[in-house]
């Protein structure tokens, strides 16, 4: 199996670059792929979001695929190669997982692993923020990468996600550095292209560094650093409606209570918003809604036709200098959850 790991920061938009990755090996290629799907918190979103696009999806919950939950990622490996037997397994780590650690433990603990590919994406937006937060897993993370992924381009200056093109390239010593966005596919066959070994559609890959590109620090020390220790707060919680309420008045008000919670986070001194993320399954489907940023409604996607008298709301939410206890009486007190 080649195996392709698509790891980077929390909220850098892994999910979105995954769902683009497996459809077209799946149907520019042909490949037979199977998803793991690794979140922190005892339930994820990310992995009702890739069930309900078609994708052949394992979880491992609730730690570092790196360390804790190193033995169970191999045992979810070794059943996906007996039952699904596929080409190419994608696995996506949580945003706190090591990149470093990751590559060294799948190389080593199967023999069936023909090669381990790896994307490490960054979030176009909020570099900096996680820069001051979390340097060394930025470090680790360039060391280790096949490509380094300045992601959500769209929704940055051009002059911006060229500046951080032109430091990640500094950083990381010349390896390939793609600047792209999962949403509107700009850059994500570049990407691709490198991830498989081969020849992209536009072969400049990475980008020269400019006269007026910022210095980065020097890489070097432990190759097993991790992203800190975010606070983490995930639950469940089932809805019955008196009367039946429309699918998009329910993904609203959701939306809303999730933004007045990113903002509460944000108002904490020094706190960074690691994601704010929301499945509700309703009777007309699922809805997807999530956020990195208190300055703009939360993205929604999903069925929002039809009425429903329920909902099951899966929230997950982690944010760097506050703790789970935290998180958890804001998520209370906001949205009653």
């Amino acid at each position: 199996m080649d195996i392709l790991v698509i790891g980077g920061f929390l909220g850098a938009g892994k999910t979105s670059f995954v769902l683009r990755l497996a459809r077209w090996l799946v149907d520019a290629r042909q490949r037979k792929v199977a998803i793991i799907e690794n979140e922190a918190g005892k339930v994820g979103v990310d992995d009702a979001r890739l069930r309900e696009a078609g994708m052949t999806v394992r979880e491992v919950f609730g730690g570092c695929v790196c360390c804790s939950m190193g033995a169970n990622l191999m045992v979810t490996l070794g059943q996906i190669e007996r039952e699904i037997k596929p080409d190419v397994v994608i696995l996506e780590p949580s945003g706190v997982a090591s990149p470093g650690g990751i590559r060294q433990l799948l190389m080593s603990g199967s023999k069936t692993v023909e090669r381990v590919r790896m994307a490490v994406l960054f979030d176009a937006e909020r570099f900096k923020a996680f820069h001051r937060v979390a340097g060394p897993f930025i470090e680790d993370s360039l060391k280790v990468a096949d490509v380094a992924v300045v992601n959500k381009v769209d929704l940055v200056d051009s002059a911006i996600a060229m500046d951080l093109v032109d430091r990640l390239v500094q950083m990381g010593g010349g390896k390939p550095v793609v600047a792209m966005s999962a949403k509107d596919g700009r850059g994500v066959e570049e990407v691709m292209g490198i991830l498989l070994g081969e020849e992209s559609v536009n072969a400049r890959w990475s980008f020269a560094p400019t006269s007026g590109a910022m210095n980065g620090p020097r890489l070097g020390g432990d190759s097993h650093h991790h992203a800190g220790e975010p606070g983490v707060y995930a639950c469940e919680r089932e809805m019955a409606f008196d009367r039946p309420r429309a699918a998009a008045v329910v993904a609203a008000e959701t939306a809303v209570m999730m933004q007045r919670l990113a903002k509460a986070i944000d108002a904490n001194d020094g706190a960074v918003i690691g994601h704010v993320k929301a499945s509700v399954r309703t009777d007309s489907g699922t809805l997807f809604i999530s956020t990195t940023s208190s300055a703009r409604p939360p993205e929604v996607t999903g069925a929002t036709d039809g009425m429903t008298r329920r909902a099951h709301v899966t929230l997950n939410v982690l944010a760097y200098r506050m703790n789970g206890g935290q998180l958890e009486t804001m998520a209370k007190e906001i949205c009653d959850l």
